[in-house]
């Protein structure tokens, strides 16, 4: 298992983030579940790719899961009307 930790999450994190990921996805059989929780940032780039894996489980039949996000990663999906990808409405 590999563990990648983030305390950011920008374009310059996004490329490792699909090569750790996408492969994961292929083979998903259950809920994916990312701790970011020690990301303090987001940007777009990497709120894009998130929206692409969400997608991705969903289509595969399960969640993608995004527990204990700093409120400054909240704030930033919610005023990027992606805060279904926190379980919320947009």
């Amino acid at each position: 298992m590999e563990i990648l930790e983030y305390d950011k999450l920008t374009i310059y994190e996004v490329d490792s983030l699909k090569k750790a990921l996408l492969p994961v996805v292929e083979t998903l059989s259950k809920d994916l579940l990312l701790d970011f929780s020690s990301a303090t940032k987001i940007d777009m780039a990497a709120i894009q790719f998130l929206i692409s894996l969400k997608k991705s489980c969903i289509e595969k039949g399960f969640n993608l899961v995004l527990p204990r996000l700093q409120d400054s990663v909240k704030d930033n999906l919610r005023l990027c009307a992606c805060s279904s990808l926190i379980g919320g409405d947009l």
